[in-house]
Parts: structure tokens; sequence; C-alpha cells
């Protein structure tokens, strides 16, 4: 790792945490106007400028996150190491500056991998303000137009950055998968070796559904009482799904003035990822059930079950076929951070001279 000079832009980093609302305000109604002479260059890494303003976008989004959700893109301690300025009096949230900076340096990175790569990506920060500002007065146009857009007709810069980062690392692992030659064997003993959790799934849950919808409280309690009873008989009760419907129904007239729906279900692990609502409740309940146990009174969708469990069938794995893409986008992202600590370890980050050189 090589650095060039170690000066603490004490004036520039005050301006740049403490003043954050005037960048704001001129940054927005200038971003189609902006050139590079407007920006303050403040450091390179390698072949790359760094801008105060790219940084103070930076300090803003990174105080938009609750701190327990920051994610430090190197690390303050690596970015001290840079030769970043000293938070303190100029630096009040505590080494946002250095986060910020670290952050912005893995982008650099990242996009001079993706030229490298062969893939056209805008570096200059003066240039990504003139693509937002044009991406804005197109989505205007469309809006106007009365055409259907996608999101917000002006989406915040934050937003654009964001999308741009994801789009080039997206189009720099589709470039190293496409270059790489993956061995069938070395991803089959990864299948093996590794079994993700994500490919574990919960085997079916069997069990005999009621339905009560129609009988009164009292006789609602009553009936799960006879089939609490009933269902002493444990495992005997899985042999003939038939012959326990028919004891069920019978149970039922006796206990109740009507006659109860019963059905044999199967649930899967699907059901209980449910929707937006949350799991459907009566394969939650399921799930939760032991071979001859009886459920609470569940209510779902209007009506009032009880479900009798039958038990589970065994957990399984995803078979190797169906997750092998996914075992290859797998290599490929720890190959594409490998890369990336790789370029940040050995990046030359240059910083330019300020008033003061740094004392911390």
């Amino acid at each position: 790792m090589e650095f060039v000079s170690n000066p603490c832009l004490v004036g520039l980093l005050f301006l740049l945490t403490m003043k954050p609302l005037l960048f704001a305000a001129l940054l927005i109604p200038l971003t189609s106007l902006v050139s590079r002479a407007a920006l303050t260059e403040i450091a390179w890494v390698d072949r790359a400028p760094v801008y105060a303003e790219e940084i103070q976008q930076e300090i803003s989004n990174l105080r938009a996150i609750p701190p327990r959700e920051r994610k430090d893109g190197m690390g303050s301690g690596v970015a001290n190491k840079r030769g970043c300025p000293a938070h303190g009096a100029g630096d009040p949230d505590g080494g946002l500056f250095r986060q910020a900076f670290a952050n912005v340096e893995r982008r650099k990175i990242e996009g001079l991998m993706a030229l490298e790569l062969g893939i056209e990506a805008t570096m200059d920060y003066a240039g990504i303000l003139e693509n937002y500002g044009k991406y804005i007065d197109s989505r205007s146009k469309d809006v106007d137009a009365g055409k259907v857009i996608y999101g917000p007709a002006r989406p915040s810069l934050r937003a654009y950055l964001g999308m741009l980062h994801n789009d080039l690392v997206l189009l720099i692992k589709h470039k190293l998968q496409d270059a790489a030659d993956f061995n069938e064997s070395d991803l089959r003993s990864a299948y093996e070796r590794v079994k993700d959790p994500k490919y574990r799934h919960k085997g079916e849950a069997r069990v005999m559904c009621v339905d009560l919808t129609n009988f009164t409280p009292a006789e609602r309690e009553a009936i799960r009482a006879r089939i609490l009873e009933y269902s002493q008989r444990g495992d005997e009760l899985q042999q003939n799904t038939e012959k326990l419907r028919d004891d069920l129904r019978r149970l039922i007239q006796d206990s109740g003035s009507h006659e109860a729906k019963i059905t044999l279900e199967e649930y899967g692990e699907e059901l209980l990822e449910g929707s937006a609502r949350g799991p459907f409740p009566l394969a939650e309940a399921a799930y939760e059930l032991k071979s001859g146990e009886v459920s609470r009174l569940i209510q779902a969708g209007g009506r009032y079950h009880l479900i009798l469990g039958l038990g589970r069938a065994a957990d399984y794995y995803s078979d190797y076929e169906s997750v092998r893409m996914d075992i290859v986008r797998g290599m490929v992202a720890k190959s594409y951070s490998e890369k990336v600590e790789k370029r940040l370890s050995a990046a030359r980050v240059r910083w330019v001279k300020g008033e003061r050189e740094c004392c911390n």
C-alpha cells in the first residue's frame, strides 16, 4: 500500500461535516450544469479523483442511516491508515468523514475494475451529476407525456447513486461469471460440503382439519375436549385416515347441532412465509403440532378451525441441479469480494494538500 502525502484538510473537513445543507442546496439545482472545475478536488484513488462534494453526499447518505445499521466500507481504522483527516471538532459525528471516504474509495476501485473489464462506467463525479440531471429530466418528460414510470418521478441523488452502484456491481459479477471456468466436480463438492441452510426445507406437515364455523362457542369447546380425549391414540391416528375422519365426524355429531367439514391437509413451508399479511395461520399451527396433538381454536379467513396433528415428513435439501446456479453466484460473489479487497490493499491514495498539515 502506497501513500504519497498525508495532509489534514481542516477547513474543508469542517465545511463538509458542519454545513451539509449548504451543499445539498447547491447540488440539486446544478446537477445538469456542474463541471469538473466547479468541484473541489481533495484526493486521488489510483487514477480516479475524489471531490469534497462527493464525500459530502456520502456523509449525507450515512446520516440518513441509524448508526447501528451503518456498514463501514473499509472501517474507519483502515481509512485512518489511508491518511484521512482525524475527526474531532470538525467531525462531530465521530468519524463520518473517514467512513464516507472509505465507502467512496471502494466505489472508485469498483469503477476502475469495471473499466478494465470493458464495462462503460462514469468514474468522474461531475459526469455522474450531469447524468443524474439528464435522468431527472428524462423522467419528468415521461411523466408529462403520460407514460408509466416506476418509483418517484424525481428520485433523490442518494437513490440514484445507490442504483448506479448496484447496477455496476451486478455487471462486474456477470463479467467475472462469464470469464470463470467452473469445474463441475468443484461445484458438486461445494454443494455437498456446505449444505447451506437456505437449501434446507421443512417436510410437509400433515393434519386433519375440522371446520367448526357453524357451531356455537360452547359447542366448539365441547368438540375440542372430545377430540383431545380421542387423540390419545397417538401414532395409531396416522394408520387409517379414512377411519380417523369417520371417527371425528361421529364425535362431532354427538357434540353439536351441525355437520363439520373435515379434510386431510398437507401444508408446505411456503405457507409459513405467507404474504404481506404474514404466515397462513393453519400452516403455522400445523408445524407446531406433534402427532396426536390438537390445536387451539384457530380463526382464519373468517372461519373457525381445529387441527389434529398427524406428524411431519422429514426435512430435505434442494437437489444439486436446482441450486447449481446459486452456488455459482456465491462463488462469483466471493471472488468479487476478494478482488476488491486485494485492489483496495494495493490502491495508491494521494491527498491534495490543503491549508494545514495534519496533526492528530
